[in-house]
């Protein structure tokens, strides 16, 4: 995950640690090459945080990234976060519920990951 608060971050931990999973915050010039799914908190600090996801972008194989954020700015900042690499762009209010369904369909294989929807 890049950013979040302490609220943010535990309710996102009580989701993926129903899934078995962990959530593991990456700090600036981390090791990007085998992540699956980052989370990018697009709340604070969005210019330094839409320039990470271009680097994940670039990971072969890249992440799925989902950026979140007010959904007041989400309109022009969903475009820039979309144009730097985010496969999903949601509200923070959608973020528990698009998390829950990517992790839904990480468990069955006959379902993508992958979307560009919002």
């Amino acid at each position: 995950m890049v950013g979040a608060d302490l609220m943010v971050t535990s309710r996102l931990s009580a989701i993926l640690g129903h899934h078995g999973l962990s959530l593991r915050s990456i700090a600036h010039g981390a090791e990007l090459s085998g992540l699956q799914l980052v989370l990018v908190d697009l709340n604070r600090d969005q210019e330094s945080r839409l320039q990470t996801m271009r680097g994940l972008s670039q990971v072969t194989p890249p992440p799925l990234i989902v950026a979140f954020g007010p959904h007041v700015l989400m309109r022009d900042l969903g475009r820039r976060a979309r144009a730097a690499g985010a496969d999903r762009v949601v509200a923070n209010s959608a973020l528990p519920v698009v998390l829950e369904g990517l992790l839904a369909r990480a468990e069955d294989p006959a379902r993508s990951t992958r979307s560009t929807h919002d």
